[in-house]
């Protein structure tokens, strides 16, 4: 038992000792947490709808700080609350007209209901869910040149001399910008001649471009969370979907079982008429020697000879007949 205590210590001194290594780059332990700590996380989940998916998504977008004194270690989690309308966050890149670009203060921004606000800071993002702190983000006007543009609707923009403004750019993994692009580009070895602004999306594709070759082979966007118990009721209830390969599935396993059926009929008819026979048969023979009748067996000597018995007994019955007894003889 007090092994069990002093594991049990040196687990804990462990945990904390991880904690205060993982806060200097930012991550959280939540092996120290207490199931009040986590409760308490549960409830500004529940209460402000948060858009997240479960607690361990919250730590990912949450901050760690430790604090001390001669006693104590003060373990500070700052957990992130947000606004109930979620935004669009899209990427600004300016085209070339000619010689001249328009002036784009933000390379990213964020559209929201009602407002719009362009980063200034990168935000945290996780599994496609961005979220941004106010200080990070400032709020852009409604007359602005930007949001002008994006609607489609004369803009009064500040235009700029595209000097320094690449022709290909890669913004994106699989994603590549040719801005005000004349010439050749090869796509997995074929060739194409373009003229003008694209935008090009590729995946699991190579594709050269000037003497530079991009490359981009992804599967999946998705990141993995961690492992999540999942307890399930035990007054749970079971659907069942009808789909055709469900009912085709039922439909073979049926065949099969009602083979196995005849076949299991077919072997106990056997046995059962077997049985029956072998029971009539022996009816029969037991009928046949209750009925069998006894017979005896008189040897008639000639008349200068004795009649002697064929058994091998010395002992002759008395009421064995004789020939002098015989009537009329």
């Amino acid at each position: 038992m007090l092994k069990m205590k002093i594991d049990l210590l040196k687990e804990e001194i462990v945990n904390v000792n991880y904690a205060i290594h993982w806060a200097k780059s930012g991550i959280i332990n939540s092996f120290v947490l207490s199931n009040t700590e986590v409760n308490i996380a549960k409830e500004l989940f529940e209460k402000d709808s948060i858009p997240f998916v479960n607690i361990e998504e919250i730590f990912e977008f949450s901050e760690v700080k430790i604090a001390s004194n001669e006693k104590s270690l003060i373990y500070i989690v700052n957990v992130p609350t947000t606004n109930l309308d979620s935004c669009s966050k899209l990427l600004i890149k300016p085209t070339k007209s000619g010689d001249l670009i328009n002036k784009i203060d933000y390379n990213e921004i964020l559209v929201c209901k009602n407002e719009s606000y362009g980063i200034l800071k990168p935000c945290k993002s996780f599994n496609n869910l961005t979220v941004c702190n106010l200080n990070n983000v400032k709020r852009i006007e409604k007359e602005n040149c930007l949001l002008n543009l994006l609607k489609s609707v004369e803009a009064n923009c500040t235009l700029l001399r595209h000097s320094t403004t690449p022709t290909v750019e890669e913004v994106l993994p699989g994603m590549i910008l040719l801005n005000q692009f004349d010439g050749t580009i090869l796509i997995n070895d074929e060739q194409y001649n373009l003229t003008g602004t694209f935008i090009i999306k590729f995946q699991n594709a190579s594709i050269t471009i000037d003497n530079e070759t991009y490359n981009y082979f992804q599967t999946t966007y998705a990141e993995p969370l961690p492992a999540i118990l999942q307890p399930r009721s035990p007054g749970s209830k079971i659907e069942e979907v009808t789909t055709l390969e469900f009912v085709k599935r039922i439909h073979l396993n049926n065949t099969k079982a009602i083979e196995l059926l005849n076949i299991k009929n077919k072997w106990s008819a056997a046995v059962h008429l077997l049985t029956i026979a072998a029971a009539l048969i022996l009816v029969l023979f037991l009928i046949r020697r209750k009925q069998r009748p006894l017979i005896e067996t008189v040897n008639l000597a000639p008349p200068n000879q004795l009649s002697v018995p064929t058994s091998n007994s010395t002992n002759f019955p008395r009421d064995v007949p004789r020939l002098s007894q015989i009537p009329y003889f």
